[in-house]
């Protein structure tokens, strides 16, 4: 897609979670606690319209951390929050989250919208790669959420898809059991930026 003169990259996901969108908006603008539940993502700031945060993406296998400050564009109580990092033309990178009451919970649409010369170079392996990012930790919050509804692990697992497997997930980890992926270690942003961002983003998103 190109919009603006620019090659543009957009990945779309739709997730129901049985939990209320207050519930969900609590965990998504809990930055600090992103690591007990989140398989690649760390952020370190506070959620609120128009403030710097700073993300940290693992980069699965190389035992990199990319991080990069981002500023806060949309953040609608309950509704909406999203946020955007990169340099124009080059490389710029939203991810959106927007929140819909439903009868059995809420659902969540998730997107990320990736503009510039990396969206045009990288295209298809990177929409790819995004779209399985989007869903692991679709499927990571669902859990999170779940657990902490149930006193009961299994009941739990039976909320968010029984036998599902976490896209992102180690051996034996499955969508809804709250664990990290084993891939995925906690990791403090402001300590640990690439000596090289341009390479590891680039491996960050098309996953080769």
């Amino acid at each position: 897609m190109v919009t603006g003169g620019q090659a543009m990259i957009e990945v779309v996901t739709e997730q129901s979670i049985a939990a209320p969108p207050s519930e969900i908006w609590s965990v998504l603008t809990d930055f600090d606690r992103y690591e007990d539940w989140h398989p690649w993502l760390t952020i370190r700031g506070v959620a609120a319209p128009g403030a710097s945060i700073t993300c940290a993406l693992n980069v699965a296998g190389w035992g990199w951390i990319y991080s990069t400050d981002a500023r806060i564009k949309d953040f609608q109580e309950r509704a909406a929050l999203s946020w955007v990092f990169g340099i124009r033309s080059v490389f710029v990178m939203e991810e959106r989250f927007t929140i819909e009451q439903i009868a059995t919970g809420a659902s969540l649409r998730h997107s990320i919208k990736c503009r510039g010369l990396v969206a045009a170079l990288l295209g298809r392996p990177m929409k790819k790669r995004l779209d399985h990012l989007l869903r692991s930790s679709n499927y990571a919050l669902a859990g999170h959420l779940n657990s902490k509804r149930s006193k009961s692990p299994a009941a739990a697992t039976q909320l968010s898809g029984r036998g599902l497997r976490h896209p992102m997930a180690g051996e034996g980890a499955r969508a809804g059991d709250g664990r990290r992926s084993s891939h995925c270690p906690r990791a403090d942003p402001r300590d640990q930026r690439s000596a090289f961002p341009g390479i590891s983003a680039a491996h960050f998103l098309t996953g080769t």
